[in-house]
């Protein structure tokens, strides 16, 4: 069905969506653990791991699951963004 819609195989869905998604998850799942495991239970220990959370996350979706063009798509983004 999927290859009749869009002309894409099974195998390369398979690849280019399933295995981002796998690495993406990995990625950012490692960091958040590992801090929460040497922080003590307290406010700054919480702080470290969300912060840790949201840049492991961030950066393992932008590196690890965003294609080239993508990402030089947020750049731009990012950039007239800022100029504004």
């Amino acid at each position: 069905m999927l290859k009749s819609m869009i002309g894409l195989s099974i195998g390369s869905f398979l690849k280019r969506v399933y295995l981002n998604l796998v690495t993406v998850t990995v990625l950012a799942i490692v960091p958040p653990v590992l801090v929460c495991g040497f922080c003590k239970d307290s406010f700054a220990g919480f702080a470290a791991g969300v912060a840790v959370c949201l840049l492991s996350a961030g950066l393992s979706v932008y590196f690890a699951g965003c294609s080239r063009s993508e990402r030089n798509e947020l750049v731009n983004m990012v950039l007239r963004r800022m100029k504004r």
